[in-house]
């Protein structure tokens, strides 16, 4: 079809020229801006000699025709006959349509390779963005144990720290009731204290009475004993009488043997006295011993009330750092199920962009550059 353009008058080559010096500087330019493969450049060139055409005042039906022979030129070669075809056109414009031409060529196979390359790019970042996304739900999956296996630890916490702060209410419950009683009990230590030390006067004074008992007893003894003398010498006296005397003999032997009676009932009595202030001796012993233990025990019970005092201090201040542990847990608790919940919104985002397109489509983007560049 570039055989049509033999009959384009010659004339105005001058004209003609300048527009091809025009047309190959608005070649470069529109190379530069469109980055096109240079079949579209040769149209540029025929658009050229269409204004060329205008210009040197030739009737507008070329303009279309014209066009289309540009528009038909797809091949360097094509492109340098058609040219040399043209009649009048200036060698310079021709030499500059050859050059370019091979130029074209020369940039077209840089094209393909460029595009091959691109393709191989494109090709190992949709491989690279699979391995990642694998790789994102691995670590995603990874992440999501973590956290599981951290929540729970916190849980647990939480629940020991619970049990704990409840065991330590116990145990001051209990203490409290164990100073109670260590309270009632000085109680009871201090009053039996004091009974026994009643009961010991109380000995001491009977010690005392058994004494004056002993005392009347001598008192006894003796009356026992002159009443016998007494007797002798009346029994004595009756037997110097004779028959006058025996009646009052009689009264002596029976006054004497009341005195012997009342002797041996004197020591007897003695006899009991002495084991009765010998048993006296020993409860006060016993008293004043027990009132002695009763005083250490009454200490002991004392010290065992601050002790327990100090306790139920320290199970207060027990229960109360466990309080404090279960609101940091609890807060522990919230910050990790917000973390877990933020990991989970993150990975989903980041799903959502890779399903959504992201780095695959720009790869299949630039695949299909790759493509144009392969056939433009």
């Amino acid at each position: 079809m570039f055989n049509q353009l033999k009959g384009w008058p010659g004339a105005g080559s001058g004209l003609l020229l300048q527009a091809g010096t025009m047309l190959l500087g608005g070649l470069a330019v529109w190379l530069a801006w469109k980055g096109l493969a240079f079949p579209a450049l040769f149209g540029g060139l025929a658009a050229g000699f269409l204004g060329a055409r205008a210009w040197s005042g030739r009737d507008a039906g070329w303009v279309s025709e014209l066009t289309g022979y540009a528009r038909a030129a797809a091949t360097d070669q094509a492109m340098t006959s058609a040219v040399a075809d043209v009649p009048g056109v200036p060698e310079e414009l021709a030499n500059a349509v050859s050059e370019l031409a091979s130029a074209h060529g020369m940039v077209s196979g840089r094209v393909s390779a460029l595009a091959g390359q691109a393709q191989e790019v494109g090709e190992a970042v949709v491989s690279y963005l699979h391995a990642a996304t694998a790789n994102a739900e691995q670590d995603e999956h990874t992440i999501d144990e973590a956290i599981a296996s951290l929540l729970e630890s916190v849980q647990q916490v939480r629940e020991r720290a619970a049990a704990a702060t409840a065991a330590a209410g116990q145990a001051d419950g209990r203490t409290n009731d164990g100073n109670v009683a260590m309270t009632e009990a000085l109680g009871s230590m201090a009053r039996l204290s004091t009974e026994l030390g009643n009961a010991r006067q109380a000995m001491q004074r009977l010690d005392g009475f058994v004494e004056n008992v002993g005392s009347v007893l001598d008192v006894i003894r003796g009356i026992a004993e002159q009443t016998n003398m007494l007797a002798l010498n009346a029994a004595i006296e009756a037997a110097r009488a004779g028959e006058q005397g025996r009646g009052f003999a009689v009264v002596a032997d029976e006054v004497r043997a009341l005195a012997g009676r009342t002797q041996n009932a004197t020591h007897e009595i003695q006899n009991m006295i002495e084991q009765i202030q010998a048993g006296a001796r020993e409860v006060v012993g016993v008293v004043a011993e027990g009132d002695g233990q009763a005083g250490t025990c009454e200490e002991l019970i004392e010290t065992a009330c601050i002790a327990l005092s100090e306790i139920g201090g320290e199970i207060e201040s027990i229960r109360t750092v466990t309080n404090e542990i279960g609101s940091l847990t609890e807060e522990q608790l919230s910050v990790v199920s917000a973390l877990g919940e933020r990991m989970q919104t993150s990975a989903q985002e980041r799903r959502a962009r890779l399903e959504n397109g992201g780095l695959e489509q720009m790869a299949g983007q630039l695949s299909g550059l790759a493509q144009d560049l392969s056939t433009g």
